[in-house]
């Protein structure tokens, strides 16, 4: 059927030639096995980026040498190490692309590599690679691997009606997410909306399978999912999911629920990434709450953040200073580097998330100087030991500016 549907240089022969390579090493048919495995590779050759695929197949080739070396009653050590140094080569190659397929290639690779005594790169695989791989990629790398082909499977007259992806709330959303951030709330897993026309017809055996969906994803487990919801990932109505952060279904209509929103629930809702979406109605939704506030409410916010910015750091900071009331300044201090913060989002038309990842977003805005600086200024601050020195080096503080555009970059 392959034959008579696909051109012979298609990258599916490839995935057929080395499973049917496979099945030949089960049999003990070892010379038939290598052949399969070099037709594969000519195929993977003339690939653009077949790198991932090509280093699979040294692999397998390797276990096909050690399998053959057990049959013949002889190792074929130098045989195993060239494959597995081919392999090597195209799994460091610093051209490859370090995205999710990426990381699921080297967790398949690892046991093998292991199995033949390279420990080190075993290690270094499953302990520095895939355990830094980002929430966002993980995500990707679970719908991708897991749960497109559920839902073809399971939801056909759907599966192009249901959007997924993941977004809201948590730091692996706005893609802030490190090593650190894996002691909570780091698992496997996607977000799917459904309008509520099908939520009536489909929500619960949505839900249902979503939960028998493999509780552990390249080493990751999952958490305990509620078929009832509530959770950040899982099946969401998309007017509940966008209601929950905006108040509304939708956008907002009138100015005054614009300007009532606050920036970190808007934040939330169009952050991270949408793998499929079909329909276009969860999309539509995100990209008007993406264009940002509408023009006169984002005026309106950027003279409020000015207001507090000149009250708070021009006036009262200094005054006290001078009074020796450094506690006082150190609040005045941080009242107007939050308003900052949310000033240089306004004039990017982004907004600011929230307050513990605010420096963190604030550093992809424009040239990224004005949170150097913004740093530098509430953290080097010594007022009760070098009181007067600390007065006069606030007198001649170079102004906290950097470059922006009215709206956009």
């Amino acid at each position: 059927m392959y034959g008579q549907l696909l051109d012979p240089s298609d990258y599916r022969f490839a995935g057929l030639l080395n499973n049917m390579a496979l099945t030949y090493v089960d049999l003990g048919e070892f010379d038939k096995a290598e052949a399969y495995y070099e037709k594969a590779m000519q195929i993977i050759g003339g690939l653009p980026d077949g790198g991932m695929e090509m280093a699979v197949t040294y692999v397998n080739l390797a276990c096909l040498w050690d399998e053959r070396g057990k049959a013949a009653g002889r190792p074929f050590d130098e045989k195993i190490d060239e494959c597995l140094d081919k392999a090597w080569e195209y799994l460091d190659d610093p051209r490859a692309k370090r995205d999710s397929y990426y990381a699921f290639t080297c967790r398949k690779c690892a046991g093998t590599f292991g199995y033949f005594g390279r420990f080190r790169i075993k290690k270094s695989w499953k302990k520095g690679r895939i355990e830094s791989m980002r929430g966002l990629e993980l995500a990707r790398a679970y719908y991708e691997q897991c749960g497109a082909e559920w839902l073809r499977r399971e939801f056909p007259g759907y599966v192009d009606r249901i959007a997924v992806g993941l977004v809201g709330e948590g730091s692996e959303c706005f893609g802030f997410d490190d090593d650190i951030s894996t002691d909570h709330d780091f698992e496997p897993g996607f977000c799917l909306w459904i309008t509520q026309e099908d939520e009536q017809a489909i929500g619960f055996k949505l839900m249902r399978g979503y939960k028998k969906l493999p509780d552990t994803f390249m080493g990751v487990s999952r958490k305990a999912v509620s078929l009832f919801g509530g959770g950040r990932r899982g099946v969401h109505g998309i007017g509940e999911f966008y209601e929950s952060f905006t108040g509304s279904p939708g956008a907002p209509e009138e100015l005054m629920q614009w300007l009532k929103l606050p920036e970190h629930a808007l934040a939330c809702a169009v952050n991270g990434e949408v793998f499929a979406d079909g329909l276009g109605e969860f999309s539509r939704i995100r990209a008007t709450l993406q264009a940002g506030y509408p023009e006169d409410v984002r005026l309106k916010k950027i003279a409020a953040r000015a207001a507090v910015m000149a009250q708070a750091g021009q006036y009262n900071f200094m005054r006290c200073v001078r009074r020796g009331e450094y506690g006082a300044a150190a609040l005045a201090l941080t009242e107007f580097a939050q308003a900052a913060v949310s000033m240089a989002h306004l004039l990017c038309s982004r907004y600011a998330p929230y307050y513990k990842w605010g420096f963190r977003s604030l550093r992809s805005l424009g040239d990224g100087s004005m949170a150097a600086r913004l740093e530098w200024l509430i953290t080097s601050l010594q007022m009760k030991r070098r009181r007067r020195k600390n007065r006069m080096r606030w007198r001649r503080l170079p102004p906290i500016s950097c470059r922006f555009s009215a709206r956009g970059d």
